[in-house]
């Protein structure tokens, strides 16, 4: 009853069956050769993962027989009807060759934070378990829909063209991992609302109804899910369906000729060794010919400085800072604020820009020749109205969890020795705070001194017990330790965020 082998003779089932086929097919190549051989679904029992699911087991039966399908499904507590059904699902679902999931979220929600709280909960124990299973590819069941809702909130937020592009086939997953690149892949997104319900009547698929999905004054999505379903009677015609979706296209069509030019700069500048990025001080460097700043635009040129700065910079909302970047080309509709206009690119190259500046928690450097501009950046200062970074942790004898520091590295430890044991934090290495005890745990410390106040690196320090003061382990990226401390007792692990520039290519 759940599986039509064939799935062709009905229309929303042949449309549906269609559509996902050929979104697979420009995912994973023809015939489906790069398909990997173990994936999740997001499986919420609403129509759309409902109907995601039984398509990815078609998929198996008729032309993958080996893959492997990991159904999620996150209980967020939030309804009293929700753990029955949750129970009913597995019950559902349970003759399927799949292996199914059930997380359960125990932190009560603040109904004010109702949208990001439960998402962003949501995300950490899907990419946990993705984490643990060793998936790469976590599919998701957004449709056309979802799309047009996402770009009316963007809209309203004034976001940019790159934020108004909303979701995409394949995009990274929105939290980072240390030991997995998690991908989300949504095949939907060409298939209407309407056309997922008829395909799982069609299919006489069963799937439940959150209630509060339809309650407008609960989340911004609601609302706009209320409006465009009664788009004539709710929303003037410039807001209508077919005119958000031809604004999506142009903006796609945007967004894919920068991707293009990206790429190819990029590469013209990785060959020449212009681009350099030293893990050690997690910094970067770039020597761009000034030729370039003629052969691209400006949009371009900024968007590629903002996506290499993402590895530098430890800003908590990098993603929605790039207007600091660009605000200026990357605009979808005038604002009528009197904000100044930047392009940083373009004031770099004008001098319009002084040689020393701070731009998303980077300082920058620049130096310019007669064919080159050289731009250095790093982690800026800490700003002490923000409050400084302080990581606190217990270590033991063996691995320590995976520590994400600065927004910028994440840590594991390997303790070896018992004497270890203790109290720990992580810190950005300041004079302000760490001085004295850069000077009692190094006798040779202005060999490199200028090295951890050039760069504000990190510094692992313990805490003192007993009235023990706190000593300076060791300067994990660049493996610097106290004097006198057995290194071989204590192995650092580092693994920095990912290039964008390189996972888009």
């Amino acid at each position: 009853m759940f599986i039509n082998p064939l799935g062709l003779t009905n229309t929303a089932t042949a449309t549906v069956s269609s559509k996902f086929l050929t979104s697979l097919t420009k995912i994973f190549a023809a015939n489906l050769t790069k398909f990997p051989p173990r994936v999740a679904v997001a499986l919420s029992g609403g129509a759309d993962s409902m109907a995601l699911l039984n398509l990815l087991v078609k998929i198996k039966m008729k032309k993958l027989n080996d893959l492997k399908i990991d159904a999620i499904t996150v209980n967020h507590n939030i309804r009293p009807e929700s753990t029955d059904e949750v129970d009913q699902l597995s019950k559902l679902i349970s003759h399927l060759p799949i292996t199914h999931h059930v997380l359960e979220i125990k932190q009560k929600i603040d109904p004010k934070q109702m949208e990001r709280t439960a998402r962003e909960l949501r995300y950490q124990l899907m990419l946990g378990a993705c984490e643990k299973l060793g998936i790469s590819d976590l599919f998701m069941g957004h449709h056309r829909d979802d799309q047009l809702e996402t770009f009316m909130m963007r809209m309203q937020s004034n976001s940019t063209l790159f934020g108004l592009r909303s979701m995409t086939p394949v995009s990274r997953f929105p939290m980072v991992s240390p030991t997995l690149d998690l991908k989300v892949i949504r095949p939907l997104l060409e298939v209407d609302k309407k056309e997922i319900l008829q395909f799982c009547k069609e299919n006489e698929l069963v799937w439940f109804e959150d209630s509060t999905n339809f309650m407008p004054e609960l989340t911004r999505r609601n609302y706009y899910r209320y409006l465009l379903k009664d788009e004539k009677k709710r929303l003037p015609p410039v807001l209508h369906k077919a005119r958000l979706l031809d604004s999506l296209a142009r903006i796609e069509k945007f967004n894919s000729r920068v991707e293009r030019e990206i790429a190819l700069m990029d590469r013209s500048l990785t060959k020449n060794g212009s681009v350099k990025f030293d893990p050690e001080t997690i910094s970067l460097n770039l020597k761009i010919p000034k030729d370039m700043f003629s052969r691209f635009s400006f949009v371009t040129l900024d968007r590629y400085l903002f996506l290499k700065l993402y590895q530098v910079s430890p800003s908590k909302n990098f993603f929605h800072e790039f207007t600091k970047v660009d605000n200026k080309y990357s605009a979808f509709t005038e604002n009528p604020s009197n904000k100044k206009k930047n392009s940083l690119m373009q004031d770099i190259n004008t001098g319009h820009k002084p040689n020393r500046f701070t731009v998303l928690n980077c300082q920058f450097e620049v130096t310019k020749t007669d064919k080159f501009i050289e731009i250095s950046v790093c982690r800026a200062n800490e700003n002490t109205h923000q409050g400084y970074n302080v990581m606190p942790f217990s270590m033991k004898e063996g691995f320590s969890n995976w520590i994400y520091f600065d927004n910028r590295v994440f840590f594991r430890f390997f303790n070896k020795s018992m004497s270890n044991n203790g109290d720990y934090r992580l810190e950005v290495y300041k004079d302000s705070e760490h001085l004295d005890l850069l000077k009692q745990g190094f006798a040779k410390y202005l060999d490199f001194k200028r090295l951890l106040n050039n760069y504000n690196l990190p510094v692992l320090i313990k805490a003192g017990q007993n009235d023990e003061p706190d000593k300076i382990v060791c300067f994990p990226t660049i493996s610097r330790y106290a004097d006198g401390f057995n290194k071989d007792n204590l192995s650092v692990d580092a693994e920095l965020k990912r290039d964008l520039v390189q996972e888009d290519e």
